[in-house]
């Protein structure tokens, strides 16, 4: 079975986070589990995309009353909730499968009537002397890392960070370039994965705070890790 149409209750709330379970291995409210193909595995687990297939999308978008909008996958772990898109939501809570709960099931159509009321939009900044820019660091259920999709060790990643630090002082604008480092964990796999998600984690951190690049962690730093 492709689909699995799921109700969890839970009195835990969550604020403004993503409605996952207090595991982080289930989603509350009710959704629609999709068994994902090995190809979709990949681009869930090494770019956190996903294409769905035209089945995969026939019941989502019976639910959804018309053609499905773009899809932004999160980890279960994902923490930073003040920059939810206002795409369809997919939540990777195990490995093979991703979860769509129904509230955030959105359609083409609603999603470009939202698009022109402003929605989703960044709001402007005012001029600064400072750009900012981001490094993001994809682990998979394996607690290998990758960026854009291409793996990298240990010392590949501090290698690359050695780069920003040496492109930072000014770009084309004359404006300073500050780097960040993202880090985007996996839900809970296991014991193993967890502690190699976190080992590096932690080895990156120093390398980074020894050459003052910023770091930003999407679940890293919450619980077991």
């Amino acid at each position: 079975m492709i689909l699995a149409t799921i109700l969890i209750l839970s009195a835990t709330a969550f604020g403004d986070g993503i409605p996952v379970t207090q595991d982080k291995k289930g989603v509350r409210g009710e959704y629609t589990r999709v068994t994902l193909d090995r190809k979709q595995i990949l681009d869930v687990e090494t770019r956190r995309k996903v294409t769905l297939r035209s089945d995969q999308k026939a019941q989502l978008e019976e639910m959804a009353g018309g053609p499905l909008g773009d899809i932004t996958v999160y980890s279960s772990r994902y923490n930073e909730c003040t920059c939810f898109s206002i795409n369809v939501m997919a939540i990777w809570t195990q490995k093979g499968f991703l979860d769509f709960p129904h509230s955030r099931l959105v359609t083409q159509q609603e999603l470009k009537e939202r698009r022109d009321r402003g929605e989703g939009q960044v709001a402007e900044e005012s001029p600064q002397d400072t750009e900012y820019k981001y490094l993001i660091v994809v682990f998979d259920s394996s607690g290998e890392m990758y960026m854009n999709g291409k793996r990298y060790s240990l010392n590949q990643i501090k290698a690359r960070i050695d780069t920003l630090r040496k492109a930072r002082p000014r770009n084309r604008t004359k404006k300073a370039v500050q780097w960040s480092v993202i880090f985007d964990p996996p839900p809970p796999i296991s014991e193993k994965t967890d502690k190699k998600v976190a080992d590096n984690f932690r080895q990156i951190v120093e390398h980074c705070k020894k050459r003052n690049i910023d770091i930003q962690d999407w679940g890293v730093e919450s619980k077991p890790f």
